[in-house]
Formats: C-alpha cells, structure tokens, sequence
C-alpha cells in the first residue's frame, strides 16, 4: 500500500500546473504524433536546435527530469507518482535526444536523474486490470 501523502498528491498537481503553463499538452502531442522521431539522427535533420520542434522535446525532457529529481530525493511517493505518470514509454521515445544533449553540451549528467526514474519504473509490475 502506498505511503502517498497530500503533500505528494499537491506537489505533483504544481509541477502538472506549471507544465501546461509552459505547453506540456503540445509538448505531448508533438511526442506522440507523427513528427516526433525517435531517432536522434533523423530528429535532428528535421528540427534544428532552437527550433519550437526542439524546443518541445527540452521542455518534455526538463519536466521529466524534474519529476525524477524529485522522485530522487524521496519528495514524491513512487508508487503515486508510477500510477499517475507515464514514464517508461516517454524515456523510451526522448533517450536518444537526451543521450545526445549529454554528448553535445558535453555534460553526461543531463536527464540523468530520468534515466534512473524510468528503470525503476521499468521494473514496477504492470497491475492486473
């Protein structure tokens, strides 16, 4: 059972607020659609660096980032923030963009935190339904 106090439950509501203020829903709608592309190589041919594409794609990996440095550093209850927050599958379609921010600004600490949240979340067991 799951230790979540309101306090997790107000944090997590902060950052969704602050999120759509910034443009989290096109954000998410360029990752899922058809213009959004996995691979870094072919990403990058199609939206260059201070491109809005791009720009979208830093916001998602930013809001995951901060979701997992919370997450980090015990601020939000896991099992809350895995049943409210699609995270393997957002870090499955992002990897590649923030491998190559790490490699690009030369900085392997980068989105480093939502790689550690997404192979945790990885290993949660999907809940029978």
């Amino acid at each position: 059972m799951s230790q979540a106090k309101h306090d997790d439950a107000m944090l997590l509501m902060k950052v969704a607020e602050v999120s759509a203020l910034r443009g989290m829903p096109s954000a998410a709608n360029f990752l899922w659609g058809d213009e959004f592309d996995p691979n870094y190589e072919e990403f990058s041919k199609r939206h260059r660096v201070g491109s809005e594409a791009y720009g979208k794609a830093v916001l998602l990996a930013t809001h995951y980032e901060t979701l997992a440095t919370f997450w980090k550093h015990g601020l939000i209850d896991e099992e809350l923030l895995f049943d409210l927050v699609i995270i393997s599958e957002v870090w499955d379609r992002l990897k590649e963009f923030v491998y190559a921010g790490r490699e690009r600004l030369n900085n392997p600490r980068i989105g480093e935190n939502f790689e550690a949240l997404a192979e945790a979340a990885s290993r949660v067991p999907v809940a029978a339904g």
